[in-house]
């Protein structure tokens, strides 16, 4: 196993061929890109910068692209609950996503105490390169 870079992270992301599968397990991120759209949520309700965000934009329009092209993606999000603040804003962002034509699955924790589980977030990528993620104990 080798460190990579997230801008590696992307380009394979970019580049699958049939599929990936990526599963979250935390209970909160905190990227620089999504904190001041988060904020922005949590202080007014507001939801209309959605449209308007442009990483956003941009993932969905590569989710499209992939699945115009016949490959699938599929998220499972292993959550807590009741969900933290963290997990109820993405549940608010998710419907572009799935739009985009992303399959997006909520799983309580309580149901996969038995189940071994990875300690870190991953992709795996066409079935056979697994990418995990690291992030600091704040999220980014």
């Amino acid at each position: 196993m080798r460190e990579i870079s997230a801008s590696e992270v992307a380009d394979l992301r970019r580049n699958i061929q049939r599929s990936w599968e990526h599963l979250e397990t935390r209970d909160s991120y905190g990227t620089a890109e999504e904190l001041p759209y988060m904020a922005r949520w949590q202080e007014s309700g507001d939801t209309s910068w959605l449209t308007e965000w442009p990483a956003m934009n941009e993932w969905c329009g590569m989710l499209r692209s992939h699945v115009t092209n016949g490959r699938k993606l599929r998220r499972a999000r292993i959550v807590s609950e009741p969900l933290s603040r963290y997990q109820q804003w993405s549940v608010l962002v998710a419907p572009p996503m799935v739009d985009a034509g992303e399959d997006i699955r909520w799983c309580p924790r309580r149901l996969v105490c038995e189940i071994g589980i990875p300690g870190n977030d991953f992709y795996l990528l066409d079935g056979r390169i697994a990418v995990f993620l690291h992030y600091e104990g704040d999220g980014s």
